[in-house]
């Protein structure tokens, strides 16, 4: 069995994290339908970069992970945007080698999405995370 790569190893940790939240949320990879009920979460994307180092290549990870409720749940989004950056540092034991949040890029932010009737909240998180 191959080991997995940096990004399918976050993926696959935030995934498990994402999914225990409220005894089980739903996570998407994608927009889900329209049908789908909140709260729920997706991951949007994972943007992998590499730098060469003296002692080989360096991997360094951009997650963005959304958290989607309703216009009212200002508080739930928030709290939930906290817990996932306190959670990393707890992911550590899913790879085979330390990783650092680093909190230098890593951002959060709240926007209300009008595009949907009613009005909706967005937890936008994105992590930096390196592999070292």
């Amino acid at each position: 069995m191959s080991k997995k790569t940096c990004d399918n190893a976050l993926h696959d940790a935030l995934w498990q994290y994402l999914s225990s939240i409220d005894g089980g949320m739903p996570v998407f990879d994608y927009r889900p339908p329209e049908n789908v009920g909140y709260p729920f979460a997706d991951i949007e994307s994972m943007t992998a970069k590499y730098s060469d180092t003296k002692t080989g290549a360096m991997t360094s990870i951009e997650a963005v992970v959304n958290f989607w409720h309703k216009q009212h749940e200002r508080t739930w989004i928030s709290e939930q945007c906290t817990a996932l950056l306190e959670h990393v540092g707890e992911m550590e034991a899913a790879f085979d080698r330390p990783i650092m949040l680093d909190m230098n890029q890593t951002t959060a932010e709240i926007v209300r999405d009008t595009s949907v009737k009613p009005a909706i909240l967005r937890g936008r998180v994105a992590l930096y995370i390196r592999f070292l």
